[in-house]
């Protein structure tokens, strides 16, 4: 069990350890599968928008809650 104050640190933390190098591994296999076309084609930002959004969403409601608490 994680405490609650610290639940969204371990999800971090289990992201940055197994999940972040898991799917670099995916991507390399991928981009190995695709022609000199596609990769030139392709735009890594695109690709990371779900990511860069749930940052972003995070980051927010974590400065709506300090003020919401004055803090």
């Amino acid at each position: 069990m994680i405490p609650a104050g610290l639940h969204l640190h371990a999800i971090s933390v289990l992201d940055v350890k197994i999940f972040n190098p898991e799917m670099e591994e995916e991507w390399k296999t991928h981009f190995g599968f695709m022609s000199d076309a596609d990769v030139v084609a392709m735009n890594p930002k695109e690709l990371t928008a779900g990511l860069l959004d749930r940052a972003e969403r995070l980051e927010r409601v974590y400065a709506e809650e300090r003020k919401r608490r004055g803090i």
